[in-house]
């Protein structure tokens, strides 16, 4: 990767990514570790959970991905359930901060920008 900036572009488009996917982009597990020291640091991306972060907006510093794509990229077989996708379709009315996530596997429950994410196996 040429620099800093040119990854950051890549995972602006994506908004939520795992620490695999930089690590496809970058094609070496150890410099995949530095270049997610270095966008951490400078403020370029957060992380939502171990190994799962979103890229942030330069303009008002806050992460681009919504609750509803950091719930469906836990992990391959994640989907949001229960309110959360009646809230995501808009059959629901009301906002809730508890977004439940059904999956294959087993996460432990988290919390990343007051939302609160349950899984639900």
């Amino acid at each position: 990767m040429s620099s800093t900036l040119d990854l950051y572009s890549k995972l602006l488009r994506s908004h939520v990514f795992s620490f695999y996917e930089i690590e496809a982009i970058i094609g070496d597990k150890k410099k995949a570790n530095n270049a997610i020291y270095n966008l951490k640091k400078k403020g370029l991306i957060v992380s939502a959970k171990k190994n799962l972060y979103s890229a942030v907006s330069l303009s008002d510093k806050r992460p681009v991905a919504d609750k509803f794509e950091i719930a469906s990229k836990i992990t391959p077989s994640s989907f949001i359930s229960h309110h959360s996708a009646f809230e995501f379709y808009g059959i629901a009315n009301q906002v809730f901060y508890e977004i439940y996530v059904s999956l294959n596997s087993k996460f432990n429950d988290f919390y990343f920008e007051s939302f609160f994410f349950i899984a639900s196996v």
